[in-house]
């Protein structure tokens, strides 16, 4: 018994060891992402015709898109806190920071990780909205547009699936139904939105 106890301890320790490593990662992604922007959308030079406007926009597309995808995840893993569901954290790093036990976690824990991380990307378009400077309005837009189509880009592939569980109360089952084509489909709708929200904001503020 007193091995299992100190086991167990030993993974909990590195299970902690590992996600700080993860949130150290993303944390500094997002660091980079948004000094990068800074620094391209008020400080580059170039000699290339439109060649400044580029960058900032691509910059711009990074931070939105690397800032929504990291907070999707983060929420998703307070759901799965919240919701008290079981999962491992991978020691390797990269955009997921935890591995789903769907054996030992109920249909409705399922629901509580999923929407969690539906609420995180709406939460990181709001908080991107306070938190960039006056670097110029335009850029601003990109940013926020690019968070809010990685937003619709999430929901087009996750909503669905609990959607069909519902019915099937097989979340498994209807993850593995998301295809190639299926991530083709969802970022064709997050392109969509964002050409929309594109024109909104523009007629907004022309």
């Amino acid at each position: 018994m007193e091995y299992f106890y100190k086991n167990f301890i030993k993974n909990q320790d590195q299970q902690l060891i590992w996600l700080s490593k993860h949130a150290f990662v993303h944390i500094a992604l997002i660091f980079i992402a948004f000094l990068a922007f800074i620094v391209i959308s008020k400080f580059l030079f170039l000699h290339i015709p439109h060649g400044r406007d580029v960058c900032a926009h691509f910059a711009a597309i990074f931070l939105g898109v690397v800032t929504a995808a990291i907070f999707h995840e983060w929420f998703h893993l307070i759901g799965a806190k919240i919701g008290r569901s079981a999962y491992t954290i991978p020691r390797k790093s990269g955009v997921f920071i935890f591995e789903w036990n769907f054996a030992k976690n109920s249909v409705g824990k399922f629901y509580i990780m999923s929407v969690s991380g539906s609420i995180g990307g709406l939460l990181s378009v709001f908080i991107l909205s306070k938190a960039l400077p006056d670097t110029g309005m335009d850029y601003n837009n990109t940013v926020l547009v690019a968070a809010f189509s990685a937003f619709v880009f999430g929901a087009a592939i996750e909503w669905p699936v609990l959607y069909r569980t519902l019915s099937s109360n097989d979340p498994y089952t209807e993850l593995e139904k998301t295809t190639p084509k299926v991530l083709i489909f969802s970022f064709l709708i997050a392109i969509l939105f964002g050409t929309l929200s594109t024109s909104i904001l523009a007629e907004t503020f022309n």
